[in-house]
């Protein structure tokens, strides 16, 4: 008394299913720790690296931002280096200024 071909498909596919999801879990295993370390070590990397990534986005956008504020100036009341040159100084200055007070806020 055999299986029809179908209900022999259907045994295939649970053993094939069955196998497959033994594997997977038994490599998943051995697989997670390691991936999890390497998650937490990437993580502090990110949180000792934060500071100095916030410092230098905040000089790059006080920059770009009173360049185009000095550029809108400029084009407002029609004087052509004036604008973006004074923004571009006070871009520096504000930046520079954020990341000095972030150094002296690290330090304490």
């Amino acid at each position: 008394m055999g299986l029809s071909l179908r209900e022999n498909v259907n045994l295939l596919w649970k053993i094939q299913i069955y196998s497959s999801e033994r594997f997977f879990l038994t490599v998943s295993k051995k697989k997670n720790n390691s991936i999890f370390n390497s998650y937490l070590y990437f993580q502090k990397v990110l949180n000792q690296a934060g500071p100095a990534a916030s410092a230098s986005y905040s000089l790059i956008a006080s920059i770009f931002l009173f360049i185009f504020g000095g550029f809108y100036i400029d084009n407002r009341l029609d004087s052509s280096p004036a604008g973006i040159v004074i923004g571009m100084v006070l871009g520096l200055v504000v930046g520079f200024y954020q990341m000095v007070k972030l150094a002296k806020y690290r330090r304490k």
